[in-house]
């Protein structure tokens, strides 16, 4: 029997470790890919983080009035000791991810049992299609949000398997609920229902849970309520406004975004395997969530807080305009880690002990062979090196103009004063104008029209919001921008 479990545990380490192994790997493929390239949205991350070392103390995302900026926080101690870095910034969402993963397999095994447990937290780790790019991303609050969403789980099964509620568990599911609601509102999708279930078992319980919980929930966000009373609850209204509808964003989850975030359909919507590869993928893990979710919902409280979600999230997530946005499939992280837990639960069910060893090994097999690879070849391509490299070469442009104020596209001036280390301060101008640095924006707007020069996208130069007539300016292609400077400068 010692020998049998010996023998046991060791294929589960090198299972363990393979698949860690993949996962780091699939990462370093893709940022050396065009997928790897800094996005102004991860400039901003970096940038605040530069800001914080300055002084500043901010709430949520400037111009924004929502999404916390604690991933700013974190970085900055990181960033004050090695300067500004693409891959600090990506590599810190992927410890997010990895660390989330670890929380899911824990959950998992307490209900299943650890070979569904280890299952759980690998097919998190191998996260497919455009979930794995995700994973890298340093977007403020996506990876962190998971990971004190899984926290919430934890805590949340933990209250509602209590018979008599503990006022500990209580304030600290309080804490990490509102704190989860803090980092991103959209992450209210799966913590409420989580939150709900031991609610109601405990419903009787108001000084042991109710009372505990809601202190916890406001105690985490006085600074953020605070910010709101003094700039008319900003953050409670939704930004984007779109024309379309409830009901059509509700079946947009289905259609456009569940497909996109496991790697089923591009970014353009196209279909990345053959139909009947498709069909059958699909059937598949539906099946197996549906198993798993009857087992959950069947099994205890606790499992009743980890299927919950796996409803209730749906109509939550169609109340937000944002979501309606599928194309990268960045918003399946919220469903993500509940139907990961559902999808190892109902394999183990389906296929048995006897038979787990090759089941386990094949389902990983298969979902990186079906839900990765073939994603990843249609959207990511060949390595190239650098992906950042036109942004460094736009800083060499301007630095050898003797240029440090530059404007233009949202989508270059950030990543601009990112890696430049604020040496090159930015202000956003034309379209998009979204105003996410206000302290550099005052400065380059402030800044005599012979300093700034501007920077576009090839194909998209908006030559109609340069300050001086363009004759003024000496136009520079640096790869896939467009650099003007003004001839002032030379």
């Amino acid at each position: 029997m010692k020998r049998a479990f010996t023998h046991r545990s060791g294929s589960f380490l090198l299972t363990v470790g393979v698949a860690l192994a993949i996962g780091f790997g699939l990462r370093w493929w893709i940022l050396g890919t065009s997928l790897g390239q800094l996005s102004a949205d991860e400039a901003y991350t970096g940038l605040q983080a530069f800001r914080i070392l300055d002084g500043d103390r901010p709430i949520v995302i400037e111009g924004q009035a929502y999404t916390a900026v604690l991933d700013s926080y974190l970085l900055a101690p990181i960033i004050a000791l090695f300067g500004a870095s693409v891959l600090v910034l990506k590599w810190l969402t992927a410890f997010w991810w990895l660390a989330a993963s670890v929380v899911v397999g824990t959950l998992a095994s307490r209900i299943a049992g650890p070979r569904e447990g280890i299952l759980a937290a690998i097919v998190c780790w191998l996260a497919p299609g455009s979930l794995l790019v995700l994973s890298t991303r340093g977007y403020e609050g996506y990876g962190l949000g998971l990971l004190v969403t899984m926290s919430v789980a934890v805590l949340a099964r933990r209250s509602a398997e209590e018979k008599e509620p503990r006022i500990p568990t209580s304030v600290l599911l309080g804490l990490c609920s509102g704190l989860v609601l803090y980092i991103h509102p959209m992450y209210a999708a799966t913590a409420l229902p989580m939150v709900l279930v031991p609610a109601w078992i405990h419903r009787r319980r108001l000084r042991s849970w109710m009372s505990p919980a809601l202190l916890g929930a406001v105690a985490i966000n006085i600074p953020f309520l605070a910010w709101n009373a003094r700039n008319e609850w900003a953050s409670f209204t939704q930004p984007t406004p779109t024309d379309i509808g409830y009901i059509e964003r509700l079946f947009g989850l289905f259609g456009g975004l569940l497909p996109r975030s496991f790697g089923l359909r591009d970014g353009d919507g196209s279909w990345v395997l053959p139909w009947p590869i498709t069909a059958l993928v699909g059937v598949s893990l539906l099946a197996s969530v549906i198993v798993g979710f009857r087992h959950l919902w069947a099994h205890s409280p606790g499992g009743r807080v980890l299927a919950a979600p796996l409803v209730a999230c749906w109509p939550i997530m169609a109340l937000f305009s944002n979501l309606a946005f599928v194309a990268d499939g960045r918003y399946g992280i919220i469903p993500f880690p509940f139907i990961v837990i559902a999808f190892a639960v109902g394999l183990g069910l389906i296929f048995g002990s006897d038979r787990w060893v090759p089941t386990s090994s094949a389902a990983i097999l298969l979902w990186v062979v079906l839900l990765i690879v073939p994603w990843l070849g249609s959207n990511a391509g060949s390595r190239i090196g650098d992906p950042n490299s036109d942004v460094e070469e736009v800083i060499e442009v301007l630095e050898s103009a003797g240029v440090d104020k530059v404007s233009g596209s949202f989508w270059w001036v950030l990543p601009v004063e990112y890696l430049s280390g604020r040496q090159i301060r930015g202000a956003v101008t034309g379209t998009p104008f979204a105003v996410r640095v206000i302290d550099s924006q005052t400065i380059v707007t402030g800044t005599p029209d012979a300093e700034v020069a501007y920077v576009f996208a090839v194909g998209d130069e908006q030559t109609e919001v340069l300050r001086s007539p363009v004759d003024s300016y000496r136009r520079v292609e640096v790869g896939a921008a467009v650099v003007y400077l003004p001839i002032a400068t030379d």
